[in-house]
């Protein structure tokens, strides 16, 4: 799977809980993530797409990252 494939898989993720698909592009473009030490835009250029998606496991279940 490619860069593209993985940024699209995680904002349709990410979407509904950021409001829309604008509000989840800034956040994927612009959130700081420290337990990744990067945004989710440069986890995905630096291929931690798996790691990212573990980070949105977490947060689903309610965890703080």
């Amino acid at each position: 799977m490619d860069s593209c494939e993985q940024t699209r898989l995680i904002l349709n993720r990410v979407k509904p809980l950021a409001g829309g698909h604008e509000e989840a592009q800034i956040w994927f473009e612009n959130e700081f993530i420290p337990a990744l030490g990067c945004t989710p835009k440069q986890a995905i250029n630096q291929g931690h797409y798996k790691e990212l998606n573990e980070y949105l496991d977490i947060i689903g279940q309610g965890g703080f990252a």
